[in-house]
């Protein structure tokens, strides 16, 4: 009698045992998950630095650009000696000023769009995770709780099954000396597989 009670035991542990296993092992595999992500936030974040400080660069650049070409003008105005400070030579070089100082506008712009849509990637990336880690958490409980129940229901079928046994030998009609004679009869050979 000792022996089916012991297996039913072991099985209903391991059972428990194998819920654990299966929670830390989902736990394990989000927090890695979550250390992978962060890195991505991070290394989004730092592209998205980059591309804003890339954006200031290129207007830096371009407003030298302007200047050179007001210079241009200048100078071909004065070869052609008409009055650089006044008139149409003026209003040229007002007008190049002018759209250098848009473009240096747009193109600042540009940077800061790519910049704020690697910050708003990064932002992403970090509410994966956390949606990561709340569904690791329900995952894992049900892992537990499904060890649980497999367990208390290896119990009560052990219960069930020996609980038939010690019926038969208390009413007379077939008690067991030992588990040879148990594991020989209808009971000792039923079918519990489904239940491990």
């Amino acid at each position: 009698m000792a022996i089916p009670l012991i297996a039913y035991g072991a099985v209903a542990a391991f059972q428990i045992f194998s819920g654990r296993n299966q929670s830390d092992a989902i736990l394990g595999a989000s927090a890695l998950q979550n250390k992978i992500g962060e890195l991505n936030a991070q290394y989004t974040e730092i592209d998205a630095w980059e591309a804003e400080k890339f954006g200031l660069t290129q207007a830096a650049r371009y407003k030298n650009v302007i200047t050179q070409t007001v210079g241009k003008q200048k100078v071909a105005f004065a070869a052609a000696n008409v009055d650089v400070n006044s008139g149409t030579a003026k209003a040229i070089q007002d007008e190049s000023r002018l759209a250098g100082f848009l473009n240096v506008l747009d193109i600042q712009k540009a940077g800061r769009e790519k910049a704020n849509g690697l910050k708003i990637q990064a932002s992403n990336i970090r509410l994966g995770n956390d949606i990561n880690r709340i569904q690791a958490g329900a995952n894992a409980s049900a892992a537990q709780t499904q060890g649980l129940i497999g367990a208390a229901g290896t119990a009560l079928k052990g219960y069930s099954v020996l609980g038939d046994v010690d019926a038969k030998a208390d009413a007379g009609s077939g008690g067991f000396e030992t588990f040879d004679e148990y594991e020989g009869s209808a009971l000792g050979t039923r079918d519990v597989s489904g239940f491990a």
